[in-house]
């Protein structure tokens, strides 16, 4: 059984009535996990409340809603003298949902079938950003995380029929899961050009997920999932301003690299990502809100296409 197409394994035991359920690979559940935990941690990333669909191999697509939240002092600009290393503390918190759906038919009868799994979750988590050097900055830190999913297959009532032996252990299962997340980000910023702003971030960060309560016939296992990622931003003004706030742009080009369980899981080793915010500047206006504007961004890479929108800002206290 090819754990990368889950509704595909369901399909063909829909035509094997008599198959034990022992021969039901674990891997399948555990790319279940994959696509969904691992998945919002790797998918929803960036500022703002956005929603976002990707569309991957095997009929599958994955819908996301995600709202970070974080809060750092910002970088202190130092005189030309000798430069003095300085630790700034973060808190950052991540919460949403996600569907994921996989459609398919059962061979010869060409009957459909459509398994979603249904995530809400969330991470919290800190560390400390170490600016060393004039124009380099390393952040250390580590989240955990918590969630809850849902499976459930949908399709006719005689295939349901006959498998229903595997319900609760293929399909149809909820269970808790916990998960830990370790990283690290070196980021450099070049020298002005203008009044644009440019840096560039090398980050990695490993998720570790178990499973810590389940409600069905399901074994406790867990998921690792590595995230590397290459990302270029640079910001500045328009010229036009809204409401005395002056309007900024900031595009951006990511490389991201991932392995273990969530690239088995979706046949997805890594993508490009492109994003576009316009935004203001709000310090000292808006209370806790630094900047506020809309943004979205556009992946493609082997196997994988998604977008995301919404509202981007930026929190402070």
């Amino acid at each position: 059984m090819n754990p990368r197409h889950f509704v595909g394994a369901i399909a063909a035991l829909g035509l094997f009535a008599g198959v034990p359920s022992a021969q039901i690979s674990d891997s399948t559940i555990t790319r279940a996990i994959a696509v969904t935990v691992d998945g919002f941690v790797v998918l929803a990333d960036g500022p703002g409340f956005q929603s976002g669909r990707y569309r991957f191999p095997h009929s599958m697509r994955i819908d996301v809603t995600r709202l970070p939240l974080g809060w750092t002092p910002p970088r202190a600009t130092q005189d030309d003298g000798a430069w003095q290393t300085r630790v700034r503390p973060y808190f950052e918190g991540r919460f949403g949902y996600v569907v994921a759906r996989e459609r398919g038919a059962v061979q010869v009868t060409g009957t459909p079938l459509e398994l979603e799994t249904k995530t809400y979750g969330g991470t919290v988590g800190g560390g400390a950003h170490i600016d060393f050097a004039r124009r380099w900055t390393l952040s250390l830190g580590a989240s955990i995380g918590y969630a809850h999913v849902e499976n459930d297959l949908d399709t006719a009532a005689n295939v349901a029929a006959v498998l229903e032996p595997f319900r609760g252990r293929l399909f149809d299962w909820t269970l808790e899961t916990a998960s830990v997340l370790p990283s690290a980000r070196l980021r450099h910023y070049f020298p002005n050009i203008g009044a644009f702003e440019t840096t560039l971030a090398l980050s990695a960060t490993y998720v570790g997920t178990w499973v810590i309560d389940e409600h069905d016939d399901l074994e406790h296992f867990h998921t690792d999932t590595g995230v590397f990622s290459l990302r270029a931003v640079t910001e500045g003004p328009i010229g036009v301003s809204v409401f005395g706030n002056e309007l900024r742009i900031r595009p951006s080009i990511e490389r991201v690299q991932v392995t273990g369980d969530f690239e088995r899981g979706l046949d997805v080793n890594g993508w490009f990502g492109f994003g576009l915010d316009l935004f203001a500047r709000t310090e000292g206006r808006i209370p806790f809100l630094s900047a506020i504007g809309i943004g979205g961004t556009y992946e493609i890479g082997d196997n994988l296409e998604g977008w995301s929108i919404g509202i981007v800002f930026d929190a402070h206290f």
